[in-house]
This record gives structure tokens, C-alpha cells and sequence, in this order.
């Protein structure tokens, strides 16, 4: 009861914010707004409501405003660069072509909101889940690689018109830092030491110190040459893409940064592969749908060969998994069902970052 009292509190909040907002500057003016559907996340507050204005038109769009937190200005300029970024896709792309993303209707820094237009489809995630990819026929598993095979093509135009773009930077907000391979190392590194303060136990000491070396030699083989630069989605995975036919949608900028072109890739693939923790994905298929989406990327390489490509993809997986292990061990208490679970994966981790390091140190 007090959890619907508190959504109900914040839908009437982000009904107000967009009645006011939106008729002003020269917009039409907001005579109804229709709340849809609801959902009250844990780091964010989602409306799908219907839009009408006085000109008659009739719009459906997605409001997310962010959950407060400590440092307000972090989570302003979060707002402000997703809106920036999608607002430069919007310009540069066919609106009506193969790859695409959401108008941007509105935003908000200040009060932490944006307002996207909708997009008919299905999330690529949802698609994936509702198929138990052991059982599922011939045909859905074509499917789905054909969606995974869009993935590929819509991230390849994305970084094609981002190249060299820092998110915000149309809208005069301070240039981040680059993500390159030695920021993601310090990234990397910075977040080892938190796992290990955080839960002593999971991470043997003389692990940790191969960890940081392994990430070290692989920075020095890295740095050859000029790093290209390209803005990063940060999120970029099955349950930020929609799918419709012919047709795929890039959803949510909101953990944007920009720097290396292989974070993006990496980071969908590492996404695909924790399916393999659930017993009812097989592995095959996964590495099918991994193959397709880089085929469609256009890559070099297939799945088995992926994180072995570049020295910067090694250190990608490593911060990749150092991250999920940090999340896993969120909840330390390992003795609960799901802290079982959660326990087991942890584990099952361990053990693959331990084969991917000790695979190229030899013997």
C-alpha cells in the first residue's frame, strides 16, 4: 500500500513537471496528459502517458525522471548529456530508416527528467527471455539472430555519427573524460580494490595482484598507436534496444560517456553471455546470437575468438567481470536462497577470469 501511495505521489509529480514544461517556449499547450502504464524502479521513476495538445495532436512518449541522490549535479548533467546525445542521433539519422532513436521531446536537468517520444516494437531482452533457447524452434532462433544481427548494424551507425563527439558537447556542457583503455584500467582497478574492501574472501590476494598486472601488461601491449574516439551509449544492451521488422531503436542515453569504440561491443557481448548462467540457454545459441551480432557490427572475428581480438577487449572483459562481481557481492548474504545463487555465478566468474588471465600469461 505505501509503495502505490508513493507511485501514485510521483506520477502526479512528473504530471505536473510535464503540464507546466511542455507549453511553454512556444510549444503548443498540454491540455490532457494520460498516465498509461507506471514503473517505479530503483534508480528511476517511468511514466508512458498519452500527450494531447491544443493543436490536436495526439502523442505517446516515455517521461523518466531520476531518483535523487547525494550529489544532485551528477545526476543533472546525466539528464542533460542524454538528452544532448539523442537529440545529435535524431538530427543526423533517416527518421524513417532501419536504425533509429526516439524523438527527444523534453528534458529537465534540474528536475532530473527527460521525455522521449515512443517507439512501436519489441525490447530485443524481452524477446530473448520469453524463448527458453534449448526449446526453442529453428525458425525463433533465426529470428532472434537477425534482431542480434540489427544490434550489430544499429551500434556501427551509431559510432559512425558520434566519431569523435563528447554527449553534451552541442549543448555546451564540460567535456568528460575520454574512456579509453587507460581510463578503463583506473576504472577497472579503483573498483578491484572497493570488491576486495567490500568482501575480503572472494578474491584471493596473490588473484588480486594478477588481475592488476594482467590489466597493466595489457594497457602497455595496447598503446601502439592513436585511440580512435567515439561517443559510448554505457548501457548498451538487449533491454535498451526495440525491435519492430526491419527496423531497430537505441533506447536510453542516459550512462553515456565517449571514448573506446570496443566498450560498446564488449559490453553487449558480456550481456549476452550471463544467459549462460541460466541452465535453459544454451550455450551454443548464445554464441550464435553473439556471432550474428558481430557479423552485423561488422567484426572481424567470432565468438570464441572475441575477447582475444585486442589487448583492449581483454581489458574490457576484465572490467566487465570485476563490475558484475562488485554488483553480485552487493548482497553479501550468501547463506539465502538467492544469495546462494548469487554466490554460485560469483564463483562460476572467478573461475573464467581466472582461465582468460592465466590463458595468455602461458605456462
Amino acid at each position: 500500500m505505501i509503495e502505490q501511495e508513493v507511485v501514485h505521489v510521483r506520477a502526479q509529480s512528473v504530471l505536473w513537471m510535464l503540464g507546466e514544461q511542455l507549453g511553454t517556449e512556444g510549444r503548443p499547450v498540454v491540455t490532457r496528459i494520460e498516465p498509461l502504464k507506471l514503473l517505479n524502479r530503483r534508480l528511476s521513476f517511468i511514466m508512458y502517458c498519452r500527450i494531447i495538445t491544443d493543436d490536436g495532436r495526439d502523442r505517446l512518449a516515455w517521461a523518466k525522471i531520476l531518483n535523487p541522490s547525494v550529489n544532485p549535479e551528477i545526476k543533472q548533467r546525466r539528464v542533460a548529456r542524454d538528452f544532448d546525445l539523442n537529440n545529435h542521433l535524431y538530427g543526423a539519422i533517416d527518421t524513417t530508416g532501419q536504425f533509429r532513436v526516439p524523438e527527444p521531446v523534453y528534458h529537465s536537468p534540474e528536475h532530473r527528467l527527460v521525455v522521449t517520444g515512443h517507439i512501436a516494437g519489441t525490447v530485443l531482452q524481452t524477446k530473448i527471455e520469453s524463448h527458453a533457447l534449448g526449446f526453442t524452434s529453428a525458425r525463433d532462433i533465426r529470428g532472434l539472430e537477425y534482431d542480434c544481427r540489427l544490434a550489430g548494424g544499429w551500434l556501427r551507425s551509431f559510432q559512425a555519427l558520434t566519431e569523435g563527439y563528447c554527449p553534451g558537447q552541442e549543448s555546451g556542457i564540460e567535456l568528460m573524460k575520454v574512456k579509453g583503455a587507460g581510463r578503463i584500467v583506473e576504472q577497472t582497478i579503483d573498483r578491484l580494490r572497493q570488491l576486495v574492501d567490500e568482501d575480503p574472501r572472494l578474491l584471493e590476494p596473490a588473484l588480486v595482484s594478477e588481475i592488476t598486472y594482467f590489466l597493466n601488461t595489457n594497457l602497455a601491449d595496447h598503446r601502439s598507436g592513436e585511440e580512435a574516439v567515439c561517443s559510448i551509449h554505457g548501457d548498451f544492451f538487449a533491454g535498451n534496444l526495440m525491435v519492430d521488422g526491419e527496423t531497430i531503436a537505441g533506447l536510453d542515453f542516459e550512462s553515456t560517456t565517449w571514448g573506446s569504440p570496443l566498450f560498446d561491443p564488449g559490453y553487449f557481448v558480456f550481456q549476452l553471455e550471463t544467459l549462460q548462467e541460466k541452465l535453459r540457454y544454451k550455450n551454443s545459441i548464445v554464441s550464435h546470437l553473439v556471432d550474428a551480432f558481430l557479423n552485423g557490427y561488422g567484426i572481424d572475428t567470432d565468438h570464441k575468438q572475441f575477447w582475444d581480438y585486442r589487448p583492449e577487449l581483454r581489458i574490457i572483459f576484465l572490467s566487465l567481470a570485476i563490475s558484475r562481481l562488485l554488483s553480485l557481492s552487493a548482497n553479501r548474504r550468501w547463506t539465502s536462497a538467492r544469495g546462494i545463487y548469487r554466490h554460485m555465478i560469483a564463483r562460476n566468474l572467478i573461475k573464467r577470469l581466472k582461465s582468460h588471465i592465466r590463458f595468455h600469461q602461458g605456462p
